[in-house]
């Protein structure tokens, strides 16, 4: 796991500080908005990690699922059923969301998706989220789940 240590996040913490403390104007000093600074990204990466662990956890008991498949030809018929209702599921995102679920697809990490895209942090989530939520509404729909 990439999980950070403390000193990333305090090294990560103090690039942002560096890079904005110009910018700020201090009511109460550059202390308490430098540990505010530090309180953001350490949620922050405790968030990005609890999702990650979240996403490892939820594709591993689908591969386990797929795995478990293969120990009889009707069920491997039905997945490769479901795998086609996938891909036409898939065929019915909007292009933005076409595009990041072929990246996730291929391996690619949320940083080089957001690179490859040019789009935000913000805007990926909400397109991930978005893009889940309508392809299971399609599966469900068309009874695939």
């Amino acid at each position: 796991m990439n999980m950070k240590t403390n000193e990333d996040i305090v090294h990560d913490a103090m690039l942002i500080i560096y890079d904005k403390y110009k910018e700020v104007e201090f009511e109460r000093g550059i202390l308490p908005w430098a540990f505010g600074v530090l309180d953001k990204v350490m949620r922050g990466d405790y968030r990005t990690e609890l999702r990650r662990n979240n996403l490892i956890q939820e594709n591993r008991n689908a591969v386990l699922e797929l795995h478990d498949c293969n120990s009889s030809l009707e069920n491997c018929f039905d997945s490769c059923e479901l795998i086609d209702e996938i891909k036409y599921s898939l065929y019915q995102l909007n292009n933005t969301e076409k595009k990041i679920f072929k990246f996730i697809i291929h391996g690619y990490t949320r940083e080089e998706i957001q690179h490859e895209l040019g789009i935000s942090r913000t805007t990926l989530d909400v397109s991930v989220f978005r893009g889940r939520k309508k392809l299971k509404k399609n599966l469900e729909k068309r009874g695939a789940i």
